[in-house]
């Protein structure tokens, strides 16, 4: 597992299984040790901050941020019964939970594969622009400029890492429950010798997650968001000799004793309406909400 910010964490797995949707019915899941003390990120704050965002894109060089936002509710966790109906109704998504002493308990279904690895063939998900699942046509130019801004990063992140034979595919069209994403799938062949992980950590943070130039989006978000965003937008997966299948940690919360802090974030170009971005994670949160209000 991999913060936004940070090392990642490596643990190994000491008993593995594959099982059933009845046999997960009947684990006994470790409770969240951690007591809420976060708060819920004000509308006004949020579309205040992409406006200066916006201000700030109009500066040549800098092409895109993401910026993100906390919901708080104050509930008691069902971890078993929301992974379960995470998993039934979002079966293109990867339903997860993970919980450990140095990370926390977090829960979610992400859409978005960071990296996946077979033998020497790798691929990786450019995912990027969001709109309504109903909504039908063609795709909006600020949701296909900004998906072409995180192809074009895997791209030269690839070739940059060594991968050969790099082929696209897309952009497509993929549901994600309440949204659809513009995504298109980058991959290519590498040597045995080349670590998976090595390669994540080149693709974190993506501009799906971060921005563009990498490093000034990413002092942009350290500098102007007002809170932690933890293991939010980082990744997590598992590694194996001959393969390996990350994920991008979105459409997640992290989970504490008394509630839940839901998070959710949204690409912001030049041409980013503020109003309309905060909507954009309104329809975002509504993966999770579907569930934990059911």
């Amino acid at each position: 597992m991999a913060p936004f910010f940070g090392v990642a964490l490596s643990f190994s797995i000491v008993e593995e299984c594959f099982l059933t949707a009845e046999e997960v019915s009947e684990l006994d899941f470790p409770e969240p040790e951690n007591e809420l003390t976060e708060k819920t990120s004000a509308q006004k704050e949020h579309v205040k901050l992409v406006a200066e965002a916006v201000e700030a894109l109009q500066e040549p060089g800098f092409e895109k941020v993401v910026l993100a936002r906390k919901k708080v509710i104050e509930k008691a966790p069902e971890i078993k019964a929301w992974l379960l109906a995470l998993a039934e109704k979002y079966p293109q998504s990867c339903a997860f939970v993970f919980h450990t002493k140095a990370t926390g308990t977090w829960m979610g279904a992400t859409p978005e594969v960071l990296l996946s690895r077979d033998t020497n063939t790798v691929s990786a998900n450019s995912l990027a622009g969001t709109r309504l699942a109903t909504d039908l046509g063609a795709w909006g130019a600020k949701e296909i400029d900004e998906q072409a801004i995180v192809t074009e990063s895997v791209l030269k992140t690839f070739a940059d890492f060594g991968v050969e034979n790099i082929q696209t595919n897309g952009p497509k069209t993929k549901i994600a429950g309440p949204v659809a994403h513009l995504f298109t799938e980058v991959s290519g062949e590498i040597t045995a010798e080349k670590n998976s992980l090595d390669l994540a950590k080149k693709l974190h943070p993506t501009p799906a997650v971060g921005g563009l130039p990498q490093q000034k989006a990413i002092n942009f978000i350290r500098e102007r968001e007002n809170f932690d965003r933890q293991f939010y937008a980082g990744f997590f997966g598992i590694e194996e000799e001959n393969s390996a299948r990350f994920y991008v940690n979105l459409r997640s919360m992290q989970l504490f004793k008394n509630g839940l802090v839901l998070y959710a974030g949204g690409g912001i170009t030049a041409q980013s309406n503020p109003e309309a971005e905060w909507e954009e994670t309104e329809r975002k949160l509504q993966t999770l909400l579907h569930i934990i209000e059911a």
